[in-house]
């Protein structure tokens, strides 16, 4: 029944007659973000996309957490559940255009074959897979092809993280896909609705003690020399709809 879902779902999404929105509840949302050097992000991007940097640097945010609950939206503002659900291991960075204030989707590491299924056929240039994802309070891992892993130890603290990095990071009204790199690449944006909750913009320091990730440098070409670990946190739930994206 699933497989019947999400098949349809994709169908849909990249039919002419696509269904207005996907409504998505995430849970447990830790967000183990990397300062990179913005040369890096600036020579990957698309030139409709202008880098946006938090204190003069760029940053790439790798997203473990729990998809709860995906809903097709119907006629009539009607929602229809899927029942799919999933782990998730969402790497992004993030970027404008214009005045979209949005984030680049990097790849997606799901345990569920259904949704890495669903991604590839719904979310051009987007590395999409089903990998090996583990979690409990302390540690996350994700294991991937290619021998690709990302493997964080941390402690969940419950000290407020910064308000100015939750509200750079979080209420981001904006998707953006990129298929290639650089000039050579096709560039997409669609609206993600409902991130502008004053409620969702909140969260609690993590301090990551240990990470050990080839993900940047096996899938983007980003050696470990061009980033490093920046202030971390974890957040309650986020919930939005999230639109097709359309080529720009």
């Amino acid at each position: 029944m699933k497989t019947f879902m999400y098949t349809a779902m994709a169908a849909l999404a990249t039919s002419a007659a696509a269904m207005p929105g996907i409504r998505e509840t995430d849970s447990d949302l830790l967000y183990v973000n990397l300062l990179v050097d913005p040369a890096v992000i600036e020579d990957y991007l698309n030139p409709a996309f202008t880098l946006d940097t938090y204190n003069g640097k760029a940053m790439v945010s790798v997203m473990a957490l729990h998809i709860d609950k995906l809903e097709m939206q119907l006629p009539f503002d009607i929602w229809m559940p899927t029942g799919s659900s999933s782990y998730l291991a969402k790497t992004v960075t993030y970027a404008k255009h214009g005045d979209e204030v949005g984030y680049i989707i990097l790849s997606m590491d799901f345990t569920s074959l259904t949704e890495s299924l669903g991604c590839s056929a719904t979310q051009p240039g987007v590395i999409c897979e089903h990998s090996k994802y583990s979690r409990d309070d302390t540690n996350v891992y994700v294991s991937a092809s290619n021998d690709v892993h990302f493997n964080a130890t941390y402690t969940i603290g419950t000290e407020d993280a910064d308000a100015d990095l939750l509200e750079w990071v979080i209420p981001r009204a904006y998707k953006f896909l990129q298929d290639g790199v650089g000039e050579d690449s096709t560039a997409y944006h669609g609206a993600q609705d409902g991130k502008d909750d004053p409620s969702l913009v909140q969260g609690v320091k993590v301090d990551v003690t240990d990470l050990d990730t080839n993900m940047l440098s096996e899938r983007f070409g980003w050696d470990d020399a061009s980033w490093e670990l920046g202030p971390c946190f974890r957040s309650d739930g986020l919930l939005f709809v999230d639109h097709t994206a359309d080529k720009i």
